[in-house]
């Protein structure tokens, strides 16, 4: 199940399958760990922010979050202080 998708009670995407442990002839079922979505705010992806930015640059999720211009569920939840000079949506 490495790489699969952890959804919440609504059917929102939160998190990966990221590890896994295999009980042998216990009779337990396998182990599943799981990571949620918020590390991945930190990989760079490549985005058109529009026109005031330069083109085939590679932004922290994280900033095209707190642009709109990627929807990140709870956004709300982060501490202010880790972004000076950027608005976080209000709770």
């Amino acid at each position: 199940m490495s790489g699969g998708v952890v959804v919440d009670e609504e059917g929102r995407l939160c998190g990966f399958v990221c590890a896994g442990l295999k009980f042998d002839d216990s009779g337990q079922p396998p182990l599943s760990y799981a990571a949620t979505l918020w590390p991945f705010l930190t990989t760079t992806i490549s985005a058109d922010r529009g026109d005031a930015y330069p083109r085939s640059v590679m932004y922290p999720a994280i900033d095209l979050a707190l642009d709109g211009i990627i929807s990140v569920n709870h956004l709300e939840d982060l501490d202010p202080a880790l972004f000076p000079g950027r608005t976080l949506p209000k709770r």
